[in-house]
Protein backbone atom coordinates (compact mmCIF):
# COMPACT_ATOMS: atom_id res chain seq x y z
CA UNK A 1 0.00 0.00 0.00
CA UNK A 2 1.25 3.65 -0.92
CA UNK A 3 0.43 6.44 1.16
CA UNK A 4 1.11 10.02 0.67
CA UNK A 5 1.44 12.35 3.66
CA UNK A 6 1.15 15.99 3.35
CA UNK A 7 2.97 17.95 6.32
CA UNK A 8 2.43 21.85 6.31
CA UNK A 9 3.74 23.89 9.08
CA UNK A 10 6.08 26.96 9.13
CA UNK A 11 8.10 25.93 11.20
CA UNK A 12 10.91 23.57 9.72
CA UNK A 13 12.50 21.74 13.11
CA UNK A 14 8.22 20.41 13.34
CA UNK A 15 8.23 19.59 10.13
CA UNK A 16 11.18 17.66 10.33
CA UNK A 17 10.02 15.75 13.82
CA UNK A 18 7.06 15.03 12.04
CA UNK A 19 8.64 13.44 9.10
CA UNK A 20 11.26 11.43 11.19
CA UNK A 21 8.45 10.18 13.11
CA UNK A 22 6.40 8.54 10.06
CA UNK A 23 9.59 7.44 8.89
CA UNK A 24 10.18 5.80 12.53
CA UNK A 25 6.81 4.44 12.52
CA UNK A 26 7.02 2.92 8.74
CA UNK A 27 10.40 1.78 9.22
CA UNK A 28 8.61 -1.29 10.95
CA UNK A 29 5.62 -2.07 8.51
CA UNK A 30 6.80 -4.20 5.08
CA UNK A 31 3.16 -4.01 3.12
CA UNK A 32 3.17 -0.02 3.65
CA UNK A 33 5.29 2.66 2.13
CA UNK A 34 4.83 6.27 2.97
CA UNK A 35 6.02 9.56 0.27
CA UNK A 36 5.93 12.09 2.34
CA UNK A 37 5.97 16.19 1.27
CA UNK A 38 6.40 19.02 2.60
CA UNK A 39 4.84 22.89 2.37
CA UNK A 40 5.56 25.68 4.66
CA UNK A 41 2.43 27.14 4.19
CA UNK A 42 -1.11 27.09 3.64
CA UNK A 43 -0.88 29.06 0.50
CA UNK A 44 1.92 27.36 -0.83
CA UNK A 45 -0.30 24.14 -0.39
CA UNK A 46 -2.97 25.06 -1.31
CA UNK A 47 -2.29 26.52 -4.71
CA UNK A 48 -0.53 23.22 -5.09
CA UNK A 49 -2.96 20.75 -4.43
CA UNK A 50 -5.59 18.52 -6.63
CA UNK A 51 -8.19 16.98 -5.46
CA UNK A 52 -7.39 13.03 -3.54
CA UNK A 53 -3.25 13.47 -4.11
CA UNK A 54 -2.81 12.54 -0.53
CA UNK A 55 -4.44 10.05 2.06
CA UNK A 56 -3.35 12.42 5.14
CA UNK A 57 -2.44 15.65 5.78
CA UNK A 58 -1.23 16.96 8.62
CA UNK A 59 -1.46 20.49 9.37
CA UNK A 60 -0.26 23.04 12.07
CA UNK A 61 -2.52 25.16 12.99
CA UNK A 62 -1.09 28.75 14.20
CA UNK A 63 0.63 29.64 10.79
CA UNK A 64 0.81 33.53 9.68
CA UNK A 65 -0.61 34.65 6.45
CA UNK A 66 -3.18 31.58 5.89
CA UNK A 67 -3.66 29.50 9.40
CA UNK A 68 -4.48 26.07 9.84
CA UNK A 69 -8.00 26.22 10.38
CA UNK A 70 -8.41 28.45 7.22
CA UNK A 71 -6.38 26.40 4.98
CA UNK A 72 -8.30 22.94 5.70
CA UNK A 73 -11.53 25.07 5.25
CA UNK A 74 -9.81 26.01 2.11
CA UNK A 75 -9.26 21.96 1.36
CA UNK A 76 -12.53 20.72 2.27
CA UNK A 77 -14.19 23.00 -0.45
CA UNK A 78 -12.75 20.63 -3.03
CA UNK A 79 -11.74 17.66 -1.32
CA UNK A 80 -14.25 15.87 1.24
CA UNK A 81 -12.56 12.69 2.06
CA UNK A 82 -8.77 13.40 2.70
CA UNK A 83 -7.78 12.72 6.23
CA UNK A 84 -6.65 15.87 8.39
CA UNK A 85 -4.49 16.09 11.46
CA UNK A 86 -4.55 19.25 13.19
CA UNK A 87 -1.38 20.31 15.32
CA UNK A 88 -1.05 22.69 17.78
CA UNK A 89 0.41 23.58 20.54
CA UNK A 90 -2.92 23.85 22.26
CA UNK A 91 -6.16 22.40 22.96
CA UNK A 92 -7.91 25.71 23.03
CA UNK A 93 -8.57 25.57 19.36
CA UNK A 94 -10.23 21.82 18.87
CA UNK A 95 -13.54 23.28 18.60
CA UNK A 96 -12.90 25.33 15.72
CA UNK A 97 -11.53 22.71 14.10
CA UNK A 98 -14.88 20.93 15.11
CA UNK A 99 -16.69 21.62 11.57
CA UNK A 100 -14.04 20.73 9.75
CA UNK A 101 -14.35 17.28 10.49
CA UNK A 102 -10.35 16.09 11.31
CA UNK A 103 -9.21 12.55 11.61
CA UNK A 104 -7.48 13.78 15.15
CA UNK A 105 -6.10 16.45 17.06
CA UNK A 106 -2.25 16.58 18.25
CA UNK A 107 -1.23 18.94 21.06
CA UNK A 108 2.63 19.45 20.72
CA UNK A 109 5.00 17.80 22.04
CA UNK A 110 3.40 14.51 21.22
CA UNK A 111 5.09 11.00 22.12
CA UNK A 112 5.98 8.86 19.82
CA UNK A 113 3.38 6.37 20.72
CA UNK A 114 0.69 9.12 20.30
CA UNK A 115 1.93 9.32 16.51
CA UNK A 116 2.05 5.63 15.84
CA UNK A 117 -1.53 5.08 17.26
CA UNK A 118 -2.51 7.85 14.69
CA UNK A 119 -1.17 6.52 11.69
CA UNK A 120 -2.11 3.41 12.68
CA UNK A 121 -5.77 4.04 12.85
CA UNK A 122 -5.31 5.96 9.69
CA UNK A 123 -3.43 2.94 7.98
CA UNK A 124 -7.20 1.01 8.89
CA UNK A 125 -9.59 3.75 7.76
CA UNK A 126 -8.16 3.74 4.25
CA UNK A 127 -7.35 0.10 4.13
CA UNK A 128 -11.32 -0.31 4.96
CA UNK A 129 -13.53 -1.48 2.35
CA UNK A 130 -16.31 0.92 2.26
CA UNK A 131 -19.84 -0.45 3.04
CA UNK A 132 -22.85 0.12 0.30
CA UNK A 133 -26.26 0.08 0.00
CA UNK A 134 -28.46 -1.15 -3.12
CA UNK A 135 -30.85 1.64 -3.83
CA UNK A 136 -34.01 0.87 -5.96
CA UNK A 137 -34.69 3.89 -8.65
CA UNK A 138 -36.93 3.28 -11.28
CA UNK A 139 -36.21 0.51 -13.67
CA UNK A 140 -32.88 -0.32 -12.27
CA UNK A 141 -31.43 -0.66 -8.83
CA UNK A 142 -27.94 0.92 -7.80
CA UNK A 143 -25.37 -0.11 -5.40
CA UNK A 144 -23.68 3.50 -3.40
CA UNK A 145 -21.03 3.66 -0.91
CA UNK A 146 -22.72 5.18 2.66
CA UNK A 147 -20.35 7.86 2.70
CA UNK A 148 -21.44 9.08 -0.35
CA UNK A 149 -24.77 9.78 0.75
CA UNK A 150 -25.17 13.46 2.24
CA UNK A 151 -28.97 13.17 3.03
CA UNK A 152 -32.22 10.89 2.19
CA UNK A 153 -35.41 12.76 2.38
CA UNK A 154 -38.82 11.10 2.20
CA UNK A 155 -41.50 12.81 -0.25
CA UNK A 156 -44.97 10.74 -0.25
CA UNK A 157 -44.25 7.31 -2.17
CA UNK A 158 -40.64 8.10 -3.09
CA UNK A 159 -37.29 8.82 -1.29
CA UNK A 160 -34.66 11.52 -2.17
CA UNK A 161 -31.19 10.96 -1.87
CA UNK A 162 -28.43 13.37 -2.55
CA UNK A 163 -25.30 12.20 -3.53
CA UNK A 164 -21.91 14.03 -2.67
CA UNK A 165 -20.93 14.12 -6.18
CA UNK A 166 -24.31 16.47 -6.95
CA UNK A 167 -26.41 13.73 -8.03
CA UNK A 168 -29.81 13.03 -6.85
CA UNK A 169 -31.52 9.90 -6.66
CA UNK A 170 -35.43 9.06 -6.54
CA UNK A 171 -35.94 5.91 -4.63
CA UNK A 172 -38.44 3.41 -4.65
CA UNK A 173 -37.82 1.99 -1.55
CA UNK A 174 -40.04 1.93 1.62
CA UNK A 175 -38.51 4.96 4.05
CA UNK A 176 -38.99 2.71 6.72
CA UNK A 177 -36.58 0.09 5.41
CA UNK A 178 -34.13 2.66 4.11
CA UNK A 179 -34.29 4.27 7.76
CA UNK A 180 -33.33 0.59 9.15
CA UNK A 181 -30.39 0.00 6.96
CA UNK A 182 -28.61 3.22 7.24
CA UNK A 183 -29.30 4.17 11.13
CA UNK A 184 -27.11 1.01 11.59
CA UNK A 185 -24.66 3.13 10.62
CA UNK A 186 -23.24 5.38 13.35
CA UNK A 187 -22.57 8.49 10.19
CA UNK A 188 -26.30 8.38 10.06
CA UNK A 189 -29.03 10.35 11.99
CA UNK A 190 -32.43 11.32 11.55
CA UNK A 191 -32.70 15.01 12.62
CA UNK A 192 -36.57 14.96 11.84
CA UNK A 193 -39.51 13.31 10.48
CA UNK A 194 -38.55 11.82 6.85
CA UNK A 195 -34.81 12.95 7.10
CA UNK A 196 -32.11 11.45 7.36
CA UNK A 197 -28.66 12.68 7.07
CA UNK A 198 -24.83 11.74 7.30
CA UNK A 199 -23.07 13.83 9.76
CA UNK A 200 -20.03 13.59 8.19
CA UNK A 201 -21.45 15.84 5.65
CA UNK A 202 -22.12 18.47 8.01
CA UNK A 203 -20.87 22.03 7.60
CA UNK A 204 -21.88 23.87 10.49
CA UNK A 205 -24.95 23.54 13.41
CA UNK A 206 -26.31 26.71 13.28
CA UNK A 207 -29.06 27.05 15.84
CA UNK A 208 -31.77 24.62 15.15
CA UNK A 209 -30.04 23.29 11.25
CA UNK A 210 -27.57 21.66 9.54
CA UNK A 211 -26.02 23.24 7.21
CA UNK A 212 -24.33 20.35 4.96
CA UNK A 213 -21.38 20.90 2.52
CA UNK A 214 -23.41 20.63 -0.37
CA UNK A 215 -25.38 24.34 0.31
CA UNK A 216 -28.53 21.89 1.51
CA UNK A 217 -29.68 22.53 5.12
CA UNK A 218 -32.45 20.56 7.33
CA UNK A 219 -33.93 21.98 10.63
CA UNK A 220 -33.83 19.59 13.66
CA UNK A 221 -37.34 18.35 15.28
CA UNK A 222 -37.92 20.86 17.76
CA UNK A 223 -39.03 18.32 20.36
CA UNK A 224 -36.01 16.03 20.25
CA UNK A 225 -34.09 19.36 19.62
CA UNK A 226 -31.60 18.86 22.61
CA UNK A 227 -31.02 15.09 22.04
CA UNK A 228 -30.18 15.37 18.48
CA UNK A 229 -27.67 17.91 19.12
CA UNK A 230 -26.05 16.14 21.98
CA UNK A 231 -25.88 13.52 19.69
CA UNK A 232 -24.28 14.78 17.37
CA UNK A 233 -21.89 16.64 19.57
CA UNK A 234 -20.80 13.54 20.36
CA UNK A 235 -20.14 11.81 17.41
CA UNK A 236 -17.78 14.91 16.26
CA UNK A 237 -15.63 14.54 19.83
CA UNK A 238 -15.54 10.74 18.91
CA UNK A 239 -13.79 12.02 15.52
CA UNK A 240 -11.56 14.07 16.98
CA UNK A 241 -10.60 11.86 19.81
CA UNK A 242 -10.25 8.91 17.25
CA UNK A 243 -13.34 6.97 18.07
CA UNK A 244 -14.28 6.14 14.43
CA UNK A 245 -16.63 3.12 13.32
Amino acid sequence: MDIRVAIIDDNQNDRENLKNDINIFSAHLSAVDFSIDEYSSGVDFITHYESGKYSLIFIDIQMPDMNGIESANRLRSIDSETLIVFCSTSREYAFDAFPIHPFDYLVKPYSQERMNSVLSEMIRAVSKEEPSIEIRIPRDTITVPLKSIVSATSHGHSIEIIIDDGNRLLSTLKYSDLEEQLLLDSRFMSCNRGVIINMDHVRSLDGDTFRMNNGSYFPLRVRERSKIISRYTKYMLSRINGGRK
